[in-house]
């Protein structure tokens, strides 16, 4: 494709759907939400898969017959079979289809098993690399979890989730290391209007001015609180939130779950 293919590795609560959002507006960009390429699976979204319908391209089709062939070669991981078939296709088949109605594709994921693949097939890739105060992380996500009844294996406790956040961030260091990354948090994105600009010039984003805010989550049911509280702008509503947790158990573990991320909160510069 004309411009560089884009990787937005995000945290749960980081910002990672916001600036997504901020990239995407067709037929310039489009920013696929989580699809987990790297895993060896697509996990189709809905709203991508819709939106690209209109063009006649099923994303459904094409992960139906593949992901087949996919898990078969999961199965022999263990004698060394490489695990990038999905993204393979994807290269091959899939951006071509996607090239001839939009400029820039890219994803954002906030897991990152499967990194090595990405770099494999996309070298020259552009990522940017998001950070957040884990205080306002470990809130949003435990309110996040509460309402939305999501899986998680094990208690939802600040051990637990900091032992996720640690493992992830270790990968994140990788592909920072391994590649040409921009290094930005929630904070800055949200209270100064020049850092998207600043992100879009290293991405070469071809969006005149800013992409579809509130695009993906409005069209989810679980994340419509969220659309209603930003509607379709950036803002600074959850910036620091943590400073006005009125449930004092709950700031009890943010405070906590920072203290396990010392490393993380280091790199971003977040203090007590």
């Amino acid at each position: 494709m004309e411009h560089p293919f884009i990787y937005i590795s995000g945290l749960p609560r980081t910002g990672s759907t916001m600036l997504s959002e901020a990239l995407s507006f067709l037929p310039y960009a489009y920013i696929l939400d989580e699809p987990h390429l790297g895993k060896n699976y697509y996990a189709v979204k809905a709203n991508d898969a819709k939106l690209f319908k209109e063009f006649g391209i099923d994303l459904y089709k094409f992960s139906s017959w593949r992901l087949p062939f996919a898990f078969f070669f999961r199965r022999l991981r263990p004698f060394g079979f490489r695990q990038d078939f999905i993204l393979h296709e994807f290269k091959q088949k899939l951006l071509p289809q996607f090239a001839k109605h939009v400029a820039q594709i890219g994803v954002k994921e906030i897991k990152h098993t499967g990194w090595q693949n990405y770099i494999r097939h996309f070298p020259e890739m552009k990522v940017v690399m998001l950070g957040r105060d884990p205080r306002d992380i470990y809130i949003s996500y435990f309110k996040k979890w509460k309402r939305d009844n999501f899986s998680w294996r094990g208690p939802f406790d600040p051990e637990h989730v900091a032992k996720f956040y640690n493992r992830e961030f270790q990968m994140q260091l990788i592909i920072r290391d391994l590649t040409d990354c921009i290094e930005v948090r929630y904070e800055d994105l949200c209270t100064d209007p020049n850092i998207l600009k600043e992100i879009k010039g290293f991405l070469e984003s071809p969006i005149p001015g800013i992409g579809k805010i509130g695009a993906f989550i409005s069209s989810n049911s679980k994340r419509r609180n969220e659309f209603l509280s930003h509607g379709s702008e950036i803002t600074t509503k959850s910036v620091q939130k943590w400073q006005n947790e009125k449930d004092k158990d709950l700031l009890d573990h943010a405070i906590a779950f920072f203290s396990l991320l010392p490393e993380y909160s280091k790199f971003w510069g977040y203090e007590f």
